[in-house]
Parts: structure tokens; C-alpha cells; sequence
């Protein structure tokens, strides 16, 4: 469970290093 939660946060860590025009506030703030 915590091992596929962790390999999204990588995934999600390596779309915003390849898009500077991506931004993690507006994916969290609804």
C-alpha cells in the first residue's frame, strides 16, 4: 500500500521536474 503511494509521489515528483509550468499549489488547493 505505502510502496504504490510512494512510486506515485515519484511520478508525480518527476511531472513537475519535466514541466516548470506545472504547479503543485494548484494541484492541491482545489
Amino acid at each position: 500500500m505505502f510502496q504504490a503511494f510512494f512510486e506515485l509521489l515519484c511520478a508525480l515528483f518527476e511531472a513537475v521536474a519535466n514541466d516548470p509550468t506545472f504547479r503543485v499549489r494548484d494541484f492541491l488547493t482545489p
